[in-house]
Order: structure tokens, then sequence, then C-alpha cells
């Protein structure tokens, strides 16, 4: 009986941390959010450009409860910002091109270790926008761009101060967002603009080797893997089918076949992110998951101006920007969230899990102890870190929910884990 209402009670809190309402934060703008990131629990970066206003670059120090503008006077002309990515507090990447003539052109990427205050152009006059950039670690990211163009793909291996070209494709690609695994193997979302076929530009051994197309669909836009099988994309079928807009589909087999999750009549969504066994689709409008993306049902009407372009998730603060200027926060009351201390901060990825995941540590531990315990509180399995980086199989864990509990001398710190 015991660990019957145990288990019932983790599902309830579960559901209670997704259900909970969105609020708006004044931005101080009226101009398209397209990107936002983490630089730590604390520090948040918003950019976009469009609408009344010129190019805007918003940062946040209290985890988004309110933002304050940071001069974008370094933008040239006609600049329009997609995408913005950090790895601390201070250092980061903002990347874009320049509108001209109904076009993308001139590719750019900013660089700043001072939260902002300067920036320094490290990718000037790249033959198409970039529209994503991510970092799986603190020193290796990617950038990929491309609008009705041959697409391109960048990589740094020093935090951003310096970008090199590593793909060039042969014929027009349009690309979506990017998921990586880890620091040398991803995928691409996006679409072959001459044979009209939804693809996935695969990053293996840091390098892009090939594509995989789908006759099913002619575009791939938000996607999210957890390993080199096992993801999610969203699929925009265009005017293929005019009454359906957009589906969430699932891969178990790296991108082959895939099968059909969620079908809506909604404008394309552009974004899947997940949080444990919460997960969100936005985009035109909405969608959220309980279940570590099994269902999906559309998100209550969210307050704001227009349509949400992305989120970004830490520390169970949950931040969405999009149209307008729109930003909403929400942040779960759940209680057993990852928590930050001064000397220990770490992240858990990926989660959900499948074969194996990994704590990740901003300092390096010495003995410290991690615990996997399950919702009955009876310990699975526990492992001692010396260094930043700890790997957790998932022998003798069936699906379901965990608790990963770190002991340092510095306390205790519980984070929820998915096991797929």
């Amino acid at each position: 009986m015991k660990k019957i209402f145990l288990s019932l009670l983790a599902i309830v809190t579960i559901v209670t941390a997704n259900a909970q309402s969105w609020t708006t934060v004044p931005s101080s703008t009226n101009c398209n959010l397209f990107g936002v990131s983490f630089g730590d629990n604390s520090t948040i970066y918003t950019t976009g450009s469009f609408g009344l206003d010129s190019c805007t670059i918003l940062k946040s120090v209290d985890a988004g409860v309110s933002f304050s503008r940071l001069s974008a006077a370094f933008m040239p002309l006609n600049a329009v910002p997609k995408a913005v990515a950090f790895t601390n507090t201070d250092t980061g990447c903002i990347a874009g091109g320049v509108y001209a003539g109904g076009v993308y052109t001139g590719g750019f990427i900013y660089h700043t270790t001072d939260g902002g205050l300067s920036w320094t152009p490290v990718v000037t006059g790249a033959s198409t926008i970039f529209n994503n950039i991510c970092f799986p670690t603190a020193k290796i990211g990617y950038a990929c761009g491309s609008y009705f163009s041959n697409a391109i793909v960048y990589k740094t291996t020093d935090g951003g101060a310096t970008w090199t070209s590593i793909y060039t494709s042969s014929s027009p690609l349009s690309t979506g967002k990017m998921s990586m695994i880890d620091a040398n193997t991803g995928y691409i979302a996006g679409m072959d603009n001459v044979t009209h076929q939804a693809l996935l530009i695969k990053i293996s051994g840091g390098a892009v080797s090939g594509t995989i197309t789908s006759s099913t669909y002619p575009s791939f836009n938000g996607i999210h893997f957890s390993s080199l099988t096992n993801g999610f994309v969203t699929a925009d079928t265009g005017t293929i089918m005019p009454t359906v807009k957009s589906f969430v589909l699932k891969t178990t087999d790296g991108g082959v076949t895939w099968t059909t999750v969620h079908v809506g009549g909604y404008d394309p969504e552009s974004c899947i992110r997940f949080d444990g066994s919460d997960a969100f689709v936005i985009g035109g409008y909405g969608l959220t998951s309980l279940d570590a993306g099994t269902t999906w049902s559309v998100m209550s009407p969210l307050p704001g101006p227009g349509s949400p372009f992305d989120i970004a998730i830490r520390n169970n603060v949950r931040i969405i920007v999009g149209e307008g200027g729109m930003i909403l926060r929400q942040e779960s009351t759940t209680g057993i969230a990852e928590k930050e201390t001064a000397a220990n901060e770490y992240q858990l990825y990926p989660n959900p899990m499948l074969s194996e995941t990994r704590i990740s540590f901003n300092k390096p531990q010495c003995n410290s102890l991690v615990q996997i315990t399950d919702v009955a509180g009876r310990e699975i399995k526990k492992v001692i870190v010396n260094g930043s980086i700890a790997t957790i199989s998932n022998d003798g864990m069936s699906p379901g929910f965990y608790f990963v509990t770190v002991n340092t001398t510095k306390g205790a710190i519980t984070s929820r884990l998915v096991v797929q």
C-alpha cells in the first residue's frame, strides 16, 4: 500500500507542475523575440527583430521575473538576430542574418564574454542567415542556417570565439532546429527545397555525415533526440494537406521510419523541449505532454500578443518568447527540481534516459555520492564521482520515474529522472 501511495503522489505532483499558469513578463519591446537561452539558473538572454522595434537584446538576472534591454547598436543595418545560446552567465553568442530586398543575406555570429555589454563579430557575411545555434558543451558549439538556399553548418571548439564552416549543401535546403546528443553527435531538422521532402542532416564525429529524407512530409521543423535512434520531430504538411497543418512524429530507428503521435490543425510548430517527463512543442500554437512525449494535448490559450517562437527550461523555470515581444514565465512548485548552490551546479542529460544519462558538473567533484532511488524511496544504484562527469546506465532500471540525489559537502541536490 505504501508503494502505491507514493507512485500516485509522484504522478499528481508532475501534473500539478505542468498545469500551472503562465505569467506575462513585461519586455519593453514590440519586436518578435525568436530565441531564448539560460546562462545560469538566474541569467537569461533573448533576442529578436521585426515588428515596431528593430534589433532587440534583453537580459534577465532574476530567472526571468524581469528583463532589461542591452544595446544592439553593434548590429548591422537590417539585421535579424534569430538565435541566442550562452554557456555561462557572461559567455555566449547571437546568430542571425541581414534581411534586404526580400531575402536573407550575410549571416552573422557575434560573441560576448562580459554578459552582453560588448560583442565581437566572429562570423560575418556568411552565404545565408543562421537560424539556430547550440552548445552541447561549454567549448563545442554548432550553428546552422539557410533560407531557400544552400544550407550551412558552422562549428566552434573554443566556446564561440572562433567558428569554422563544416558543411555547405550542394542543393537548396531549409534548416530548422538542431538537437545535439553529445559534443559530436546530433541532427538538424529541415527540408529539401528541390524534392520538397523533409530531411534530417546528421552530425557524426563532429562533422556532417549525410542526410535522411522522408517523402511523406515536406518539412521537419522542431526536433529532439535523446539518442542516435530515438527522437521526435514536428512536421509541417504545407499545402499537401491544407486542413492538417502539423504533426508530432517519433522515431526509434534514427529517422528511417516515423510514427505519428499527434495530429493537429495548427500552424507549424518549430521547437520541442523536454523537462523530465514534461514536454513542450512551441510554434504557431503550442502542445504539451505529461508522459515524455507519448501523448500530446493543446496548451491552454497563452497570454500575449501572438505566437510563441522558442522556449528555454532550467532549474524548474520555463521561459517562452514570441511574437510582439511576448515573454511568458512558469515556475513549478513541486519541490523536487534541481537546486543550485554556490559551489555545485550540475546538468542531467539526456532526460528522459534511454540507455544512459550523464551528470555534468560545473566544478570537479571529490568523492561525491550520487544515489538513484525509485518513487518508493528504494535505492536502485549509487555512484561515487571524482571529476566533472558521471555516467549512469539504465541497467536494472525499468521505464518510469526516478530521483537522482547528488550528495556533496555543500548539501544534497535532487532531480527527477525519467527512464523510457
